[in-house]
């Protein structure tokens, strides 16, 4: 048992034809364990995009993993990451 919360919040036009779009996600794995859900485990997503003429998104997310217990397998694994997408 466990829960995910997820807030963002979109800006617009504060740079021409661009969408801001800033987010914050929480995860916790309250109770219990299986392949991708450990007792204890929590995790917090801090992510900014950017989308230009509905077209083109840029967006950089930091990801941390804590709250660890004797058997957690990701407590190690906090990254960045950076993508860039198109819209055809």
């Amino acid at each position: 048992m466990g829960y995910r919360l997820r807030g963002a919040l979109n800006y617009q036009d504060i740079l021409p034809s661009t969408i801001i779009t800033p987010s914050l996600s929480f995860r916790h794995d309250v109770y219990g364990f299986s392949q991708n859900f450990q007792e204890g485990q929590m995790s917090v997503s801090a992510a900014l995009s950017m989308t230009y003429q509905q077209k083109y998104t840029t967006e950089i997310a930091y990801n941390n993993f804590f709250g660890s217990n004797e058997f957690s397998t990701i407590d190690d694994r906090d990254f960045v990451s950076l993508a860039f997408k198109a819209n055809f």
